[in-house]
């Protein structure tokens, strides 16, 4: 959603204020998805239950215990979500400075915005996904096209 709005903002406000249109409407729809998503009232004459997301999602299961489970798939969601995601969100932050139309200084406020957004994006996927090869696949994968965006760049 924010590369999409990155996409079409960024040429009609610019850089500087297209970031920060874009920031606004992010914040604006997870406010609305929150307060959409959530119980505000209990029923009348019943006691309001705690509501679990996972609830919705898997019909009532219980939530997954996520990567960490032993000792050493913890050293490697740590490695995964330190490392590699910095990778990935940097390769994307490159790619968002060479390839993004506009100035200079737009460029260079997409990719300050975006490089750290894909990161936090990354590592939370990386602590919440159980499988961590795909997680290491598709991270690798984009840092690895990013990579290749850079030495394919417009001179």
């Amino acid at each position: 959603m924010l590369l999409l709005a990155a996409v079409l903002l960024a040429p009609w406000a610019g850089g500087d204020r297209g970031v920060a249109i874009e920031t606004l409407l992010a914040a604006v729809a997870a406010t609305v998805f929150i307060v959409v998503s959530g119980r505000w009232a209990s029923p009348k004459g019943k006691k309001a239950r705690p509501i679990r997301a996972t609830a919705m999602i898997s019909g009532g299961a219980d939530p997954a215990i996520g990567p960490a489970t032993t000792p050493l798939r913890t050293v490697a969601a740590v490695l995964l979500a330190l490392p590699v995601s910095l990778a990935a969100s940097v390769g994307v932050g490159l790619v968002l400075a060479i390839w993004v139309p506009g100035s200079q200084a737009d460029k260079l406020v997409t990719a300050a915005f975006g490089a750290p957004l894909v990161m936090a994006g990354a590592m939370v996927w990386t602590c919440a996904d159980r499988r961590l090869l795909r997680t290491t696949a598709v991270l690798l994968a984009v840092t690895a096209l990013c990579a290749l965006a850079v030495v394919l760049r417009p001179h």
